[in-house]
């Protein structure tokens, strides 16, 4: 989760929240592929039922101790960020004409805002801060813990008046948001950094895309990048390793284009 529920766990003395997260999602994995549901169906079927809970214990925390700022992650090369843009709402035209507004993406998703920025599972006191220039602030807080469609569509209601100017988006995903995704990156890859930014960047994008699950045939090339292409620092097999994940999506709608988002980050890992 988000910085506030690592603490949680820290505080409570649990196990690590990457190894808490691995937990949820093996059992979501044994449900999921039971039924015909994907891992990532899986992942975001949890992610619905546990967001509400989750940010009311965020808020309880956060009320209570001093939330320590997360580390600070180098801010992505600009290429990078262009790049997940791109991918995520077609850049500031597209973006402007559609996404200034509250959307539902659908699922388990909550509110969604600027450049994928989901308030249904943000804590108040995250949304307060990454969005506290705004002076609607305190509405825009009011979205978290709104996940599933009929949540996401009241809230979307109730704030069909709110605009998010694509200036105010990118900076929050380019300064908040992607220097989240690094760490994580970092964290399932270890080692990374020393491919370079625009390598680097192409598995931040992939991660920021599908997650970072290591569990099941479904990661089968995300493992081979993490043991394989990483620490021989062989960009022509994370490169393979990215494209080849296509296989995923063949013969589903959103097929084509999730391939080439792929090759889209095999050609940014190799530029």
């Amino acid at each position: 989760m988000r910085r506030i529920f690592a603490l949680i766990l820290l505080l409570a003395g649990c196990a690590p929240a990457e190894r808490a997260t691995e937990q949820v999602v093996e059992v979501a994995q044994d449900a999921g592929e039971s039924a015909g549901q994907t891992l990532e169906q899986a992942e975001r079927d949890v992610a619905r039922e546990t967001a509400p809970i989750v940010t009311a214990v965020q808020d309880a925390v956060a009320a209570v101790v001093e939330v320590l700022p997360a580390p600070t992650q180098e801010v992505a090369d600009a290429r990078v960020v262009a790049h997940i843009i791109k991918w995520e709402v077609g850049g500031e035209r597209a973006y402007t004409a559609k996404y200034e507004g509250i959307i539902c993406p659908g699922g388990a998703s909550g509110p969604t805002w600027g450049i994928g920025y989901d308030g249904g599972h943000q804590s108040r006191a995250t949304i307060r801060s990454d969005w506290g220039a705004r002076r609607d602030v305190e509405r825009l807080a009011a979205t978290s813990g709104q996940t599933g469609a009929s949540r996401c569509a009241a809230s979307r209601a109730a704030l069909r008046d709110v605009r998010v100017p694509y200036a105010q988006a990118r900076k929050v995903f380019a300064e908040v948001s992607l220097p989240l995704w690094a760490g994580a990156t970092r964290r399932t890859y270890p080692g990374v950094e020393a491919l370079g930014p625009l390598p680097e960047g192409a598995l931040v994008g992939n991660t920021y895309n599908r997650g970072t699950s290591m569990i099941g045939s479904r990661a089968a090339e995300k493992r081979a990048i993490r043991d394989e292409c990483v620490p021989r620092r062989d960009l022509e097999c994370l490169a393979a390793q990215l494209v080849a994940q296509c296989r995923l999506w063949a013969g589903t709608p959103n097929g084509p284009g999730l391939c080439n988002r792929r090759k889209d980050e095999a050609r940014l890992a190799k530029s």
